[in-house]
């Protein structure tokens, strides 16, 4: 039988691995936002900053980004009424451009 100490120091083996996996997922994650986002400008012929339609309406564009889960979205601002971008942030999917 194992000793706690035995048990223990296994239990922190297996958090250093979590740890190392977490970090390489967040890696890749990083290297495929920047992968659409590449990809998106080139398919829209936009770039962050540029007006763009959506299905939400007429946003200022401002690039992908990653949210707290490592979810890739496009990073968006609406249009206030007086045609500037609005502090405010909208993520959006691919699917939300026209």
């Amino acid at each position: 039988m194992a000793t706690i100490e035995e048990i223990s120091e296994y239990i922190a083996e297996i958090d250093n691995e979590i740890r190392e996996l977490q970090k390489r997922r967040h890696i890749q994650k990083e290297i495929l936002r920047d992968t659409m986002q590449a990809a998106f400008e080139a398919q829209h012929m936009v770039k962050p900053g540029d007006r763009m339609a959506t299905t939400a309406g007429t946003m200022f564009y401002d690039g992908f980004v990653l949210d707290q889960r490592d979810n890739v979205y496009a990073l968006c601002h609406p249009v206030k009424n007086d045609g500037t971008a609005s502090k405010a942030i909208r993520h959006m999917s691919w699917q939300d451009f026209k």
